[in-house]
């Protein structure tokens, strides 16, 4: 059995404003120290019973993964949700966020977080 090619699909893409969000990471994702730059991404799962998105957010100086979610769409509010997953138990406010694009990570609800 051959494995199954899933279709590339765009979703990174800028807003109508074409707001983009300066990459403060750097693009510099080795480890260091823990709770001093997150990476958030969301990806495409495919299913039996369809496609459903993932979102996540890992600690890039732990590699530890803070919070994950999926659901049956690629909204803002679910972006929200795992930020809020990582943010409660450390009750901080400080993120570093290098998503440059993506509609969901530069909306105002997401900023205004």
């Amino acid at each position: 059995m051959q494995p199954q090619i899933w279709p590339r699909v765009r979703t990174a893409f800028p807003g109508p404003d074409r707001f983009t969000i300066p990459d403060l990471v750097g693009r510099a994702f080795t480890p260091g120290a823990p709770d001093r730059a997150w990476c958030q991404d969301i990806t495409y799962i495919p299913t039996g019973e369809g496609w459903l998105d993932l979102a996540s957010v890992i600690d890039i100086g732990s590699r530890r993964m803070l919070g994950c979610s999926m659901a049956n769409h690629m909204l803002t509010e679910l972006v929200l949700d795992v930020l809020d997953m990582a943010i409660t138990p450390r009750r901080s406010r400080r993120r570093r966020d290098s998503s440059r694009g993506s509609p969901q990570y530069t909306s105002n609800d997401y900023l205004d977080h």
